[in-house]
């Protein structure tokens, strides 16, 4: 029996790769309390509760894992824009730090 969100995954043409946790291969700082805003193919969106500093070292420490390299790197302090790739494949990510500083959102995309 498939979950609701296993569903509308399948329902959008999301498979397993493209899941809450991943996006293009490169799966989301697991951080704390995430919460995934929107996923499709082309574009995901998380937010966490946590300081922008240490969602930062989560996520070089998953680059390094899973052997994206940065290609360009835009952001002051932390916040913009962040070009990636691996295996012949480009992603952005964006961050950014909320009004409140106890929270913060990452993007991820890919050109259509």
């Amino acid at each position: 029996h498939e979950s609701s969100a296993a569903a509308g995954r399948r329902r959008a043409g999301l498979g397993a790769a493209m899941s809450a946790d991943a996006f293009n291969g490169l799966p989301a700082p697991e951080g704390l309390e995430r919460k995934t805003l929107y996923i499709s193919k082309f574009r995901a969106i998380y937010t966490y509760r946590m300081a922008l500093a240490d969602l930062e070292v989560q996520l070089q420490r998953l680059l390094g894992e899973r052997s994206w390299a940065v290609r360009s790197d835009e952001r002051v302090n932390l916040t913009g824009k962040l070009d990636i790739t691996s295996d012949g494949r480009l992603m952005h990510i964006s961050m950014e730090q909320c009004e409140n500083p106890m929270f913060c959102t990452m993007k991820y995309w890919i050109d259509m």
